[in-house]
Formats: C-alpha cells, structure tokens, sequence
C-alpha cells in the first residue's frame, strides 16, 4: 500500500514555499514542484477556501488595474486608435488589463468607445441604408471614399456587423451569378434537352449561371461534350453518311474536326480512319478539298460584307459563303490575334490608347462596367484595353482625356475620379492632369456652380427643407433617411446637419418635432453648460441616457431660478435650498427621480474631483477648495442617499528618518555609482544595453552580463528619490529639472570640488541657459526649477542654495546620462507626452534637456510618483528601528514593488520645510519660493527624546504660564535684578547683555511680549549695524519703525517664545495677503498684456486694409499696465520686508531653543521655563503648511493672550468664514453683528469648541469650508444650533463642554454603562499616542 505523501497543511505554508523557491509561473510550478514534496500539485483545490488566484500565491505583488475611465485616458496617452494596437501595446502601462472588455465588462459598450473614437453607426439596416444612398460604383470606391462621404461608415463593415451578407448586398449594386459547379451544369443541360454544343450556346443566353466555355471552366472535370452533354450515340454506320455529316458541318481539316466533331455531331467518330478503315483513304477525300480565303484579312472583310457580329452569329451563318472556315482559329491559326474573335470579326481596334479613349467618351462610358455594356457598338473598341493598350496602367488611365479642353470634358472627368463636391476637388485636381484648377475661370462662359459641376444634386434651402418636412410626420432620423430612399428625392440631404450647419440645431428642430432633453437645447444664458456636461458625458456610461437627466436640471430647473449660469456657482455662490430642489424633483415622473438624482450627484463628483479640488502631483490625493461644496450631498433619503464625508490624513515623517533615508541611499563614504552596491540588487533598475557602449574602467558604469545579455544599471530612480530627500521640493517639479547638457557653461567635478568649464557637447547654447544645479558668485551654488505651481506669471525660479552633495551627485548623474543614455538634442516642451502643463504654457517654455530622463527616453515617464514611492518604502525599511515599522515588505525583496509604506514623497515635504528653517537656517523667502505661497504658521513643540520621537503641540494654558512668566522675568528687570536672569536671555548683539550687568533705572526699559527694549525705544536711529559695521536706523518692517525683531538693542529669551511666535504668526498672515495681492495684480497684468495682443492684431489688420486704427484703448491700456506694475514693486518690497522680519523671528526663536535645552541637558531646574517642561522632553519649533482659517484663528487665539499681539487682519476674515459656515448650515449668521471684539472672543470660543469636538483641524477646515456639513457629522461630533447660539450669547466653550459631558456621563448611568473615572482626558497631539505625561 503506497504511503500517503505529506502535504503543507494552510495556504500560507504552501506560499511561502513558493515564494523561496522564486516560482514565476504555473509552467514553472509544475516543472519544478518536486523540489519541494510538499507543495500539493493542486494547490487551488487544496486550499479552495483562501485561494485567490496564482498570483497570490506565488507571492506577485497585486496591481491594481485602472478603473474604465482611467484605462480609457491612458489609452488616449498611448495614442492606441484600434482593438489590434491595443493588444500590441497595451503592455506598455502595467494598469492596463489584457481583455478590456472582459474585465470592464459592466462599464463596455464598445471599442469605439473605449478608444474614444468617433461613433460609428452601430445598427447594419441603418448603415446599409446609408451606403446605398451614396450610390458607391464598386467596393474600391466604398473602400476609398466613404470616410469623406459620412465618417460615421465602417471602412470594414464586412469585419463589424454579424448580419453581414455581401458587399453587393451592402452597396446595393448588381451582383453576378454564381457559376453552376460542374455537376449541375450537366443536370441542368440534360434537364432541358440540350444535346449540341450550338444548341449550348444558344440556352446559355438565358441562363447567365452557366460558363461560356465549360471545357476552360471545368477543365478539371471535362472529358469532352458528348460527356457533358450526356449524349453517346452510336457513330454513323456507313463511311458516306459520316463523310456528309462532316462536310455538312463545314469541317475542312483533320484539325478542325478533331476540335468539334462531337459538338457539331455526336455520332460523328473521334478518329473516323480507324471506323471506318475498310472505305479510308485520306482526310482529304473525307472532308472534300473545299477552297477557303488565303488569310484572315480577306475572311474578315467577308464577314464585314454578310454584316456578322458576333461568334455565335458567324458559327450559323458561315455556311452563307463557301470559302469561310468552320474553325477560323485553326485555319489560320498562324495569323490569329491574341485578343481573339473580336478582331477577326471587326478587324484591328483602335491604334492608339488616345483614340480608342475618346471613342468610349463618345459612347458615354463612365466605369468599366459602362464599358463593357457599350464598348460592342464600337467594334473597334478592345472589351479589354488594358490588355491591348500596354501604356494602359489602370481604367481611370484609360479613359480620362489628356487635357479639359471643355466645359463637358471636365464634368466628365469629375464624374470618373468620383469628386464630389469642390473639397475634394481642390484636393485631388494636382493628381491628375487634365484637370484645369479653377474650373469657374477657364470655363467661365459655361459655368454654372459646383453642383452642376460635380453632377451633385442641389440641396432644398434649410427653411425650404423643414416646410416640406412639416407635411410629412416623419419623428426620427432613420425615418428621414428612408423617406429619402423609398421617394427618391436627392434634394433632402442624407446628413442635413453637416449640408445645413450654420443653422442647425438638432433633428428634433428640423423635423419639426418638440425639442428633447439633449446639450444642444441648453439656452445660450447657461451655454457654459454645454462644454462641461459634453466632456462628462463621454467619460460615463450610458452617456446619451443621463444627458437627459442633466439637461433637464439645466434647463427645468436652473434656468427658470435664472442661477447657474456657470457651472463652478452652484457649488459655490449660487445655491438653491433643498426645497426648491425637491419641488423639481416632484416634478418628474416617480421611474425617472432616482435616477435623475444619481446622475447629477456623478457629476457633481466628478466635476468637483477635475475643478474644485487641489490636486497633489505626488500622491494623487485631492483636496476641495475653501467655499466649495457639493449641494447633492444633504439629500433626503426619500430622494437620494446621503453621501458620507470622507476626510484624509497624512502621517508625517519625522526628519531624522529622512536625513537617515537619504544617507542610505547615498552613503557619505560613496564616490561612484559602482560604490552603491545596497542599490544594485533591485532588478527594476536594470536595461539591456550593446556591449560596445560599456566601458569597463568608468567607476559610475555599472555593468553585468546575464543570459547572455549584457545589461547596464541606470541609477536615475534612486537619484531621483535622493534629491526629492535632500531639498523640499515637489517631485514632479524635479522630474522637470534641466541637466544643462545645452547650457554654455556645466558644473565638473575636480579633484572632488566643483567648478564651471565651456560645455563641449555639440548642442551647447541651442537653447537658454536652466541646468538644475547653477551657478552663483563667489563659487556659490543654487537650484533653477524650470517650473512653479504657484505662479504662471513666474514659471520658473531660482534658489541660491543647494546642498553640496546633491550638487556631486546630480553633476555625476548628468555625466552618466550624457555618456550612456545621451540625446541627440533638447526636447521641445510641446513634444513632451508626461507633463501636466498645458499645451500653451508648454510652446513657452521652449526646450529643455530633461536631468531625470528615463533611460532609452527622452523625458521621466508620467508614473514616476510610483517609483519614487517604491524606493522610499524600500530605504525606510532598511533604517527602520525594530520597534518602530516605517515600512513593509511582501514577495521577492529584490523587486521594488514588493516594498510598501504610508510615507510618500509628499509627506516628507512638511519635515524638510522645518528641518530647513530651523536647522539649516535656508531664509524664509527661499522657503516661500519653495513651498509656494502657501499659509505658514510657527508653533511651539515638546519633543520626547526618546527613539518615539512624538510631538505635542503647546496649548492655550502652556501659552499664557508662558506669558506670566515673561511679566516675572520684566519685574526682576525692574527690581534691579538682572543678573539673575541674564542666562536666560538672549540678543540680537552682545551689548544689549552686557546692560544687565548693572541696574537698569526704572523707565529706562520698555516690556513687550516678545521681550524687552533696553533703551525703551529711544535707540531706534542706531539698532542696525550695516556691511562696514555702522550703526544706522532699524530696517522698518512689520512693527514700523520701531522695529525691535531687527534691532541690536532688543533683548528677548525663552520665556517671550510664546510672544515671538505670535508675532511671526501675525507677520505669516501679513505675507500672505501681499503675496495674494501680488499674484491678483500679476493676473491683472496678463489680462491687459492678452488684450494689448488682440488689440495690435486687430490694428494690423486695420492698417493692412488701409484703415485708420484709434490706438488710444492700447495707450490706456499701457498705462493701467505699468502703474501695477508700479503697485506690484512696491507690495514685493513690502512682501520682502515681512519675510526678512520673520527670519529675524526664526533666528531669535532658534537661539531660545537652544538655551531650554542646554538648560535640559545640564540638569538646572532653575530655568523659569520649566513650568512648561515635562520630565525627558525638549522644545522644539516646527513650521506647519495650514488652512487660511487655522492661520487666522492662530493670531485671533494670540490676541487674547499677549498684550502686544494685533488681529486686525485676522477677525474679520475669520468672522466672515464662520458666518459663512453657520449659513451652509441653514441657521441665521450673526457673529458680523457684533463689534470687533467680541467677534475675537466669541470666535476663539466657537473654534475651541468645534475643535474639542471634531478632534483634527482637518475635519474642522472641511466644516468652516462647506465640504462637510454638521447633519452629515456622527453625533458625538454634532454642533447643536442650541450650542453655538449660547457660545454668540457669550458662554464659554468650557462651561458647554462640561454641560456636554454631565449630560453624557448621566445618560451612561441611566443605560448602564460603565465609566473609567480614572482615565486623564487625552492631550491634542499632531501625532496621537496612548501615553501619559508626567505632570
């Protein structure tokens, strides 16, 4: 008995096997299972319960397979027009699946759809209809002209429509019998007694089906004609009877009768010698020495003269003269020509192509097939000529006369080439000769229009079509068309819309008939409409039946509100109430309301997701833009669902993990790419490459030979990852860096340093100036980024700095790429197939030698975010502390996708932008340039220095012990006792210290909260130390002249840290506003500059015409531009003065941390901050990218705090916000009723009250902005009217949190549930832990 083989009990043991032993396929598997004993051979039936597919279970990393509309856009990037070019490309983007419409196979409706094609029709009745109504002479003609005719027609209908049943059926043209087979040829002349070869010929003429020669048709079959005749009588009896029968069929050679005896007489024997042998003397005696015409020509002119013309006629009446031969061809077969009977009916043809042309012309010959019906009445007309006539190459050739010399001679021609109307006339007139080309002119005494012209039948006018029409009841498209076919009347246009499009509307107008629900019925006041909801159609399924649901909103219910003009206002400034809205819905009839809902709230998703909403080029994650909303999402249930909001968080990476990320990558000991052998075991980053292009002593060439291949690794995606680790800049913006491979001057590396030699590569200079790394005086380096999200005024921008490693490293990747993977010349921005930018802002940019190019491309492929994910995952795993998982990874570990993390490249950009402030001291206005325009505020943080690395943001209670301890600090100031607290101050210049080094006489000092001028405010005209180190007045800025942050006089420490950050936060908002004010005034400019443009157009037109043009609008013009330009260098100025305060801020800010933590270090509890320190912590400062209304609210909470802090650009903007919110929510706004205080206290109630409730501030920013309304929050989240009417009344949000939580704790005990008294409330985290702090 045979022992029962142990199998892997679980799935999960069996795959793991699997993925050791590196199996690829199910091939492979079943090759190769015995490696492992194990290993079940049916592995899906074993484990039937967990199976999910082989992929799976070899451990492949799962692809998520685009959705239709994105398999649809990238199809459209990869330029497939066709279901075969699909399947030859499709594998050039992972995402495809390999059978669309298999896998979409609820969303397909065809590959013209798919492939976003023009629509063909899809019904054969229909576009058969259509074909013959065009009158197509032949199936070429089809084949050549249709898709000028009507593009709706399949160039290949044969291979679409399944109820296909022929071309001739198709084109409704005259088809040919089918040729009897051989067999019922013979059925079918025995049917009707047919027993001669004459008598054949004869019966053939009715019956079309059967051969003219059955013996050259059935040559595979033929015996002879007695056979086919199925006539075998028995010969003549006597030699005399045979001898007469033959003499009588007219048979004079022994050749002669071997060809027909037993066509002309069956019981004529085949060899009559050997019959009749006893009587046989010779041919001769047998057939009689009958004289016959010498040669052919004296035969023909006989039959000229009996007036014979045809072979049938000649075979019965040859007899009428005695010297005419039976068989002419074996008489004189010498003289016989190759074309045949005709000639020796007729005589020769015609000599020359010219002449035998102009006489088909004559007979009125168009097409070969007119031909051939008339070319007998000339019988010097060849039925072949392209046969007799070698010169001939084809039957237009032959029959189109050398030149037009007349009117008729053109229409002619015309008719022949098939032109149809005076487009194609234009178009093809060169290809041909004897076309004049312009018609009108040389022809102009016979000229009529191009309807004649063409032979084309003139159209009724639009008006006197749709009169006509009006009589007939005709309710559809296809009724029209069969209308036109069954009466025959030409003048109605088979395609109206296209004959009458300059007043046409739609069929529905045209035929007189009540307008349907379709885009071009949308009124002209909402004609915005129509654009919009024609892109969203083509993207959705069953686009032709939800554009009824969406043009009826526009038009039944938009319009009559007169709102919505545009399509961005209803979700934003127009909105409409709930009730109106379910008045509209009540409207339709009960089968269309749900569908109608679910059709506008797809578009208005689809429509906020491409308009209203902030994409990130790095991750795809969208954001919606402040005031915008979707009114389809509060719903009644009755009438729709009610859509869930939905909010996501980015997790933020500490900087040490990426510093740490950054150094793996490029170790700081590396000198070559050869050295970072950690990179080359991924297999995604090798290539195939020829053996002549490696050079075996480059350090940087890596290289290895496998299979027989040799292959190069390129280095391009890691050097990527690096520099997106090393500078805070978007990923995609350094997928567009310039290597400055056509710069004048490169960067190279000398004995390890940097400097600038003449670029000798041989497009040098073609284009402008933009290498990524650049060059700045002194030997200093910087950036160019070639492109900016934020402005399109400035599209690109420098940095005057750069980290020096990633300067080496992207100088030696620049050298890799010139060498191994070089073009051949910078490529045109236009060309570039992976960008976002626009076509118009791509022809401005010009050229550009792309640094990340791909290898073997010219340009970084659009799905590098992904890449530059993988290779994050991958060098966090690798640093990752045990404790702590960054990262993850599932399959082979040599593949980059196997590497999995929540970190993307976007959320390392909040670490850098910090670590860059704070620790690398890069200036604020180098950030903003980096960061874009975006709100900025600055915090205090707790850093625990333990490996967690978790943050906690100060609150309001840390902020005002803080501010009291800064009082404390001014009142030992005033008491005479500065020296105890000089440790803990710092300064802008060491002689401000060195005051308290005696007393300070009372008054002589002036406190703020952000700290303490030593001269109260009366060394102002000296506090700047210029250049050469003199003492001028302080730069102004945002505290005006007396601007103490700039100051050498000022004092301040980590006590004023609180005071300082408020400051800064006031100044962050302050920058805001110019830099938005900026941006309005530069859009302003580019207005006027377009308008300048059009207007200079218009004047040169005006002058080319010889008109006189009023320049004054242009003049006004240029003086509006230039006076905000003016404006524009005066809020940049100001603009610049608000950041060099904040750097100021950022420097003294530093200098505070520095000296808590020194105090950490050393153990020293005298330091008055500790009453904010918690045991093993250190401070830290952290610059955030935040909402506009967390900015505002920061400086309103501020305000309330500090004495020294303003909000008078904060209140307002926030009151407007709130108000706002209280009115998507349908209460009564209030708060702008009050004065200017108590909208600054009530505020920061409201805030902190929705904010203790909602738990983040990105759901709050989602509530204040409309995106999320309250009905739609769980209810434990819930902002009662009841609530926020108490909070504008004046109550504290404490006191209404506290209400909130009795309420909460009694219902608990009323339903029984348990509490934990003990449990301390959670502190407010950015990142949220379960620890608690030690008080």
């Amino acid at each position: 008995m045979p022992i029962k083989k142990e199998l892997y009990e679980t799935y999960e043991e069996a795959r793991a096997a699997c993925i050791k032993l590196g199996f690829k396929t199910v091939v492979d598997y079943n090759k190769r299972r015995s490696e492992d004993p194990m290993l079940p051979s049916a592995p899906y039936q074993m484990y039937a319960s967990k199976w999910t597919g082989y992929g799976d279970y070899f451990g492949r990393p799962k692809v998520k397979v685009y959705s239709y509309v994105e398999a649809k856009a990238a199809v459209l990037k990869l330029g497939i027009t066709s279901a075969r070019g699909y399947q030859d490309t499709y594998k050039q983007d992972p995402y495809l699946p390999a059978s669309p419409h298999v896998h979409y196979e609820k969303d397909w409706i065809s590959w013209d759809d798919f492939l976003d094609k023009e629509e063909k029709y899809q019904d054969f009745f229909e576009a058969r209809l259509i074909a013959r109504s065009y009158n197509f002479r032949t199936i070429q003609d089809y084949r050549d002209t249709c898709a000028s005719v009507d593009t709706r027609l399949y160039v290949a209908p044969d291979l679409v429509y399944k109820e296909w049943n022929g071309w001739y059926d198709y084109l409704g043209i005259e088809k040919r019998p089918t040729l009897l087979t051989y067999e019922d040829a013979k059925e079918l002349v025995a049917k009707h007694g047919i027993k001669t070869g004459r008598q054949y010929i004869e019966f053939r003429k009715s019956h079309p089906e059967l051969p003219v020669s059955p013996s050259n048709c059935y040559k595979k079959h033929w015996v002879d004609w007695a056979t086919f005749l199925q006539q075998k009588p028995d010969p003549y009896e006597s030699y005399f009877e045979a001898q007469q029968a033959a003499k009588f069929a007219g048979i004079s050679t022994a050749e002669e009768y071997a060809a027909c005896y037993l066509e002309e007489d069956p019981r004529l024997p085949k060899d009559p010698a050997k019959t009749y042998k006893d009587s046989w003397i010779s041919w001769e005696e047998f057939l009689g020495t009958v004289p016959k015409y010498e040669d052919i020509d004296q035969a023909t002119a006989a039959i000229q003269r009996l007036g014979i013309k045809t072979k049938a006629e000649y075979l019965n009446r040859f007899r009428e003269d005695s010297l005419l031969p039976r068989y002419p061809e074996i008489i004189y077969k010498h003289q016989w020509p190759e074309t045949g009977w005709r000639v020796f009916l007729y005589g020769a043809f015609y000599p020359t192509m010219q002449s035998a042309s102009a006489a088909a012309r004559a007979l009125g010959a168009v097409t070969m097939k007119d031909y051939a019906e008339l070319c007998h009445l000339d019988p010097k007309l060849p039925k072949a000529p392209l046969g007799v006539y070698k010169e001939c190459e084809s039957w237009v050739h032959f029959i189109l006369p050398e030149r037009c010399n007349t009117y008729e001679e053109a229409k002619f021609a015309v008719k022949v080439i098939g032109i149809k109307n005076s487009a194609e006339y234009r178009q093809k007139y060169a290809l041909y000769p004897c076309l004049p080309a312009n018609p009108h002119r040389d022809f102009h005494n016979d000229w009529v229009d191009w309807y004649d012209f063409c032979d084309i039948v003139q159209p009724y006018s639009f008006d006197e079509a749709k009169e006509l029409l009006s009589h007939l009841n005709i309710v559809s498209a296809a009724d029209y068309k069969k209308h036109i076919v069954a009466s025959n009347d030409r003048r109605f246009p088979f395609a109206p819309d296209k004959v009458y499009q300059a007043s046409w509307i739609n069929w529905a107008d045209y035929l007189g008939r009540e307008q349907p629900y379709t885009i071009v019925t949308i009124p002209k006041s909402h004609a915005a409409w129509q654009y919009v909801l024609g892109s969203h159609l083509k993207a959705v399924k069953s686009g032709y039946v939800k554009e009824n649901h969406l043009v009826r909103f526009v038009r039944d219910f938009l319009v009559p509100l007169n709102i919505g003009q545009d399509p961005t206002a209803i979700f934003t400034t127009d909105r409409f109430t709930l009730s109106e809205f379910e008045l509209f819905i009540g409207s339709i009839k009960k089968t269309l309301q749900r569908k109608v809902v679910q059709t506008l709230r797809e578009f208005a998703q689809s429509y906020i997701k491409d308009n209203l909403c902030v994409n990130c080029e790095d991750t795809g994650e969208r954001t919606l833009i402040p005031g915008a909303r979707d009114p389809f999402a509060p719903l009644n249930k009755e009438i729709g669902v009610v859509i869930k909001p939905s909010e996501t968080v980015k997790p933020a990476l500490a900087y040490h993990f990426v510093d740490e990320l950054k150094e793996w990558i490029i170790p700081p000991s590396a000198n070559s790419f050869s050295d970072l052998t950690h990179l080359h075991e991924f297999k995604a980053d090798w290539f195939d490459i020829d053996e002549d292009q490696i050079d075996r002593n480059d350090p940087d060439c890596v290289w290895k030979l496998e299979n027989g291949k040799y292959k190069i690794w390129f280095p391009g995606s890691w050097m990527h990852t690096y520099a997106l680790a090393s500078v805070p800049v978007r990923g995609i913006q350094l997928a567009y860096v310039d290597s400055g491979e056509g710069d004048d001057e490169i960067p190279v590396l000398e004995g390890g340093e940097i400097s600038w030699k003449p670029n000798p590569l041989p497009f040098r200079g073609c284009k402008k100036n933009q290498g990524f790394v650049k060059k700045y005086p002194k030997k200093e380096l910087g950036m160019h980024i070639t492109t900016n999200k934020t402005s399109r005024t400035h599209p690109e921008y420098d940095i005057p700095w750069i980290p020096e490693p990633l300067a080496i490293w992207c100088i030696r990747f620049r050298n890799w790429q010139t060498k191994y993977n070089p073009i051949s010349k910078p490529m045109r921005w236009e060309d570039c197939e992976n960008t976002n930018l626009n076509l118009e802002d791509r022809k401005a940019k010009q050229e550009n030698c792309f640094l990340f190019r791909d290898f073997n491309k010219e340009e970084c492929i659009g799905s590098f975010s992904l890449r530059l994910g993988w290779r994050i995952a991958i060098a966090l795993f690798n640093i990752q502390p045990p404790e702590i998982e960054l990262a993850t990874l599932d399959g082979d570990p040599n593949n980059v996708s196997s590497y999995s993390s929540q970190y993307t490249a976007h959320t390392m950009r909040v670490s850098l932008i910090t670590a860059y402030v704070m620790e690398f001291r890069l200036p604020l206005t180098d950030i903003v340039k980096i960061a874009g325009h975006s709100s900025v505020i600055m915090s205090i943080y707790y850093v625990k220095a333990n490996g967690e690395m978790l943050r906690m943001k100060y609150e309001d209670g840390e902020k005002r012990a803080l501010a009291d301890r800064a009082k404390a600090v001014w009142q030992m100031v005033q008491q005479g006792r500065a020296n105890a607290v000089k440790g803990q101050l710092i300064a802008n210049n060491e002689e401000a210290i060195k005051r308290f080094a005696g007393d300070i006489a009372a008054g002589s000092a002036l406190f703020r909260d952000y700290g303490i001028c030593t001269f109260a405010g009366s060394r102002c005209h000296d506090g700047h130390l210029n250049e050469l180190g003199k003492a001028i007045a302080v730069p102004a800025g945002y505290l005006g002249s007396e601007n103490c942050i700039r100051c050498r006089h000022f004092v301040t420490g980590p006590v004023f840290l609180g005071g300082l950050l408020s400051l800064a936060n006031e100044i962050s908002l302050s920058a805001r506003m110019q830099f938005d004010h900026i941006e309005s005034m530069g859009q302003k400019v580019t207005s006027i500059e377009e308008r300048v443009r059009e207007l200079g157009y218009q004047q040169h037109d005006a002058e080319a015409l010889g008109l006189v043009f009023d320049e004054t609008p242009i003049r006004e013009l240029e003086l509006e531009r230039l006076a905000i330009k003016g404006q524009i260098e005066t809020a940049s100025q100001k603009a610049n003065m608000y950041l060099s305060d904040m750097n100021s801020i950022n420097r003294l800010a530093n200098q505070c941390q520095a000296v808590v933590n020194k105090r950490i270090d050393s153990d020293d509890n005298t330091d008055s901050t500790q009453l904010i320190m918690h045991s093993d912590h250190e401070t830290t400062l952290h610059i955030e990218e935040t909402s506009f209304f967390h900015q505002l609210n920061e400086v309103c909470e501020n305000a309330e705090i500090y004495i020294s802090a303003k909000a008078e650009l904060a209140v307002t903007p926030r009151t407007q916000l709130l108000d706002r919110m209280i009115q998507f929510n349908e209460m009564k706004p209030s708060l702008f009723m009050l004065d200017v205080k108590q909208q600054l206290a009530i505020g920061n109630q409201l805030t902190k009250f929705m904010l203790s409730r909602l738990k983040s501030w990105e759901k709050l920013d989602a509530v204040v902005d409309g995106r999320i309304l309250m009905r739609d929050l769980p209810e434990h989240e819930k902002l009662s009217e009841h609530s926020i009417q108490q909070l504008l009344s004046g109550a504290k949000a404490q006191e209404l949190l506290a209400i909130d939580r009795d309420d909460k704790t009694q219902a608990a005990r009323i339903g029984g549930m348990p509490k934990n008294p003990n449990r301390a409330s959670q502190t407010h985290a950015l990142i949220e832990y379960q620890e608690e702090v030690s008080a």
